[in-house]
């Protein structure tokens, strides 16, 4: 027999299930946890290649930023407009009519919209988890926006390109009492040297952050920026199996490095079942 790997000290109010139509699988979601997990009653089903609905949706709110880092591969600007509320409620509505189990809302900075908490209430209105991305942490001040988002997303993933913007993650989550299970750190591949990225590592496994590796995308301004990012490029993940032979650190990666660095990450040890 095999145990699946869920969550057994707590009640499954949080759990989800969905059949696929066209392949007949069944994925179970965590709405707490994020966690997925696919599987069939049959033993001769066929791998699933492509589901009927997808399980996640990107959906991007906003093009304005004010940041404009060079590598942006959306291009988005300070002047960026911000997409109606009333179509981002027609879209989250079809979401939740395909099932879809959670969405991830991004721009630009999503934060900026002026109707970003409505957004979240439509979402969890839905039965659709959102989660959302940023790269600042002003909001966190604001009492009313904290406790809002916080209730209402399921996790936010926090951008950064140095070990700075991880302390100073680390030290917010501890000063405002905020749900450290909420947050996670993600970089993006080539942006940091390696003796940054030992740092950022240093500071996740000290404030008990997970890490994200994200992909380079070269589109938007992100195109002219590459030639520097592979400048930058280093074994991080030899690095990373060297810091959690001594050190403990959550670990994640997007599709993109997934597909790029696929067997090199088997060699790693990391389960093909990932």
């Amino acid at each position: 027999p095999f145990v699946l790997p869920m969550i057994y000290d707590r009640r499954n109010d949080d759990l989800v299930a969905r059949k696929d139509s066209q392949n007949g699988y069944w994925t179970i979601f965590d709405r707490k946890e994020g966690t997925k997990i696919r599987m069939a009653f049959s033993k001769n089903q066929p791998e699933p290649t492509k589901s009927s609905a997808p399980e996640l949706v990107d959906l991007k709110i906003t093009d304005q930023c004010n940041k404009g880092c060079g590598f942006c591969y959306q291009d988005s600007k300070k002047d960026g407009l911000h997409g109606e509320y009333e179509y981002i409620y027609s879209v989250l509505k079809v979401l939740s009519e395909n099932k879809v189990f959670e969405v991830a809302l991004g721009g630009g900075d999503p934060t900026s919209h002026p109707k970003f908490t409505d957004i979240l209430k439509t979402c969890r209105w839905f039965g659709v988890v959102p989660n959302f991305t940023v790269a600042d942490l002003n909001w966190v001040e604001d009492e009313q926006k904290r406790n809002a988002w916080l209730d209402f997303c399921g996790g936010i993933a926090y951008s950064t390109t140095g070990s700075y913007g991880v302390r100073h993650l680390g030290f917010a989550i501890d000063k405002y009492k905020m749900p450290r299970d909420k947050f996670q750190v993600q970089i993006v591949e080539g942006l940091v040297n390696d003796y940054e990225f030992s740092r950022i590592m240093e500071e996740c496994h000290y404030h008990n952050l997970t890490l994200t590796v994200l992909g380079y995308k070269e589109t938007g301004r992100g195109k002219a920026h590459s030639d520097k990012v592979k400048l930058k490029e280093f074994d991080w993940i030899k690095m990373i199996t060297d810091f959690c032979r001594h050190k403990h650190l959550n670990v994640g990666v997007d599709t993109v490095i997934a597909s790029k660095y696929k067997d090199r990450l088997i060699d790693a040890g990391v389960s093909d079942i990932f």
